[in-house]
């Protein structure tokens, strides 16, 4: 773990597993209704917590590289996300067509192209969604939130003074509150989720400008997030008021979740910083030898392990299933140590510039700031 952030590592690697085990649990031996169940119904949290490890690995990859032109930011960001993404989409279409997933649709080329183009959602939990997850590959919806976070984050960062930052995601996304409420559709989504994400580059800014991470510091992320977590409560009362179904994985719960999960992690790990982590390594440290496969795991896990019937001719279970788990670890490494190391090597030209000195108001560079010198060791940004 040398050179790593090893929380974010933990985490990520925690996270991964967590959402993998719970879909696999669910698709294969438990009923979600099952107490033995309950602990593993959270995995849209997990996902939030995705986004706010991401924030803070772009915001500090970013800084780190001295971004001033968008050019590199853009290759970097397409090299970690595409190749294992398109793999993805192949291995979707794969188990379902030639190794026989038992409820494979019909091939569909415009979702193909709208995944393609990170235009996909979890169409079953919210209104308005455009397209989803290529053939049953349910894992994909957060990759889209993921790619326009990206291309949003840069003009603020490169073009926005560092104070006011903050206001403006935040503002971007009471805008996509507002339009999402009035029309439910696609962009407002991806602007209304932005300032999840955004918390966790304001942990970084604060890490790189050796801030302390305390409820002080961070007092307007959380501020931010307390305020949109009522706005996403407000349907969910209207809803009970007026005696409207309500589900606990779908609209409006749904958003209401996403929203509260961020803002209670943000807290907790806040509390824990200034406990000086007394207990993580013993909760979490384990997880960290899954966090360089984790962003295969996740987009791997559906077509490889949950939906997919290829193995079902060893008709004993245990070793059927132990078989899916196998194959899915094995095809998520390979693809991210030896595949992603080779797509790296091939595009090293695209991504290296010199580091500024000081980029945004933040230190930069492994000289500057003591950073490792290798994007990689700071973490997938799944």
């Amino acid at each position: 773990m040398k050179a790593k952030l090893e929380k974010l590592e933990m985490l990520r690697g925690f996270a991964a597993l967590y959402v993998f085990a719970g879909h696999f649990l669910f698709a294969r031996i438990l009923p979600k209704e099952s107490s033995g169940g309950f602990i593993f119904r959270f995995g849209q949290e997990a996902v939030m917590l995705f986004f706010v490890i991401s924030g803070f690995v772009v915001y500090y990859s970013t800084a780190k590289h001295g971004d001033h032109a968008f050019g590199p930011y853009f290759a970097r960001r397409v090299r970690r996300i595409f190749p294992i993404f398109l793999i993805a989409l192949v291995l979707s279409c794969v188990t379902g067509r030639l190794l026989g997933r038992a409820n494979a649709g019909a091939f569909s080329f415009l979702q193909l192209l709208g995944n393609v183009f990170m235009l996909q959602d979890f169409d079953g939990g919210k209104p308005g969604v455009w397209v989803s997850p290529f053939n049953g590959n349910l894992a994909l919806w957060s990759l889209s939130y993921e790619w326009w976070f990206y291309m949003l984050f840069f003009p603020i960062y490169r073009f926005v003074p560092a104070k006011l930052q903050i206001h403006v995601v935040a503002a971007l996304s009471l805008l996509g509150f507002i339009t999402f409420s009035i029309l439910h559709n696609q962009v407002s989504l991806f602007l209304m989720y932005f300032v999840l994400w955004w918390s966790g580059a304001e942990l970084a800014r604060a890490y790189l400008s050796r801030v302390p991470l305390t409820i002080m510091s961070q007092r307007r992320s959380i501020l931010y997030l307390t305020l949109f977590s009522i706005l996403a409560a407000a349907p969910v009362w209207f809803a009970r008021v007026h005696h409207q179904p309500l589900s606990f994985g779908i609209h409006p719960i749904l958003e209401f979740r996403h929203f509260l999960a961020c803002l209670l992690f943000l807290i907790i790990g806040l509390l824990w910083a200034h406990i000086r982590w007394v207990g993580f390594r013993s909760i979490f440290g384990a997880f960290a030898y899954v966090a360089p496969i984790s962003y295969g795991l996740y987009v791997f896990h559906f077509p490889l392990a949950v939906n997919s019937s290829y193995l079902e001719a060893i008709n004993f279970a245990p070793l059927e299933l132990s078989g899916y788990v196998a194959i899915t670890f094995l095809i998520a490494y390979l693809a991210e140590v030896p595949f992603q190391n080779w797509i790296n090597q091939k595009t090293s030209s695209l991504v290296e510039r010199p580091n500024a000195a000081f980029v945004n108001g933040v230190a930069s560079g492994p000289a500057a700031s003591g950073l490792p010198s290798s994007e990689q060791s700071v973490g997938s940004e799944l």
